[in-house]
């Protein structure tokens, strides 16, 4: 008879993250990732997302032509209520508009930026067992200002996964596709 504490437990966990959130190999060759102090230096940490002790740390790529940045990062929620009201923030379109507007907020007044009012359009993928996009357009003077904010529940209904994309990628590396690998690795864990 094995003891309990002998059994692995599962699924991934959150020391699993970094090789999952690893998406060197799924980006351009252009796209570089970032150590923990050229993350903090851009404001992609835990604490400037507001994450707690069931998230991962983000892991952030960066592409120097043309600038573009993606982070990803993981929640892993153990209890069932708790899985349950985070699903419903998925699909919680003025939750989702106050995630934008929290993160747009911290941007204007990191780069001491004014900026408008964006054009948010929200669709729900098929990645999961349920996901959201969220397009957020911002016109500048200078250009326009691209956010791509893809929020999903795992198959495995503890983990959920956020990809996020300032600048925009082409289709090779859009954040659905990314989404779509991170899901992929998080599924081969339950095998």
């Amino acid at each position: 008879c094995t003891a309990l504490t002998d059994q692995k437990p599962k699924g991934m966990t959150l020391k699993d993250a970094p090789t999952v959130l690893d998406l060197s190999s799924a980006l351009p060759s252009s796209f570089v990732k970032l150590d923990e102090w050229q993350a903090y230096a851009l404001g992609v940490t835990k604490e400037n997302l507001g994450l707690g002790d069931d998230a991962s740390k983000p892991q952030v790529f960066q592409s120097g032509s043309p600038f573009q940045y993606v982070y990803c990062f993981l929640r892993i929620i153990e209890d069932a209520m708790e899985q349950r009201a985070a699903a419903e923030t998925l699909f919680d379109e003025n939750t989702i508009r106050g995630m934008i507007a929290t993160i747009l907020d911290f941007v204007a007044l990191a780069q001491g930026l004014d900026l408008p009012e964006p054009r948010i359009v929200i669709t729900y993928p098929a990645i999961g067992v349920g996901a959201t996009l969220a397009e957020v357009e911002i016109e500048m003077e200078d250009g326009t200002l691209r956010f791509d904010m893809l929020s999903f529940r795992s198959k495995d209904k503890r983990v959920f996964g956020f990809v996020h994309s300032w600048y925009p990628l082409n289709e090779q590396e859009s954040v659905l596709r990314l989404g779509r690998e991170i899901e992929k690795r998080i599924t081969a864990f339950d095998r």
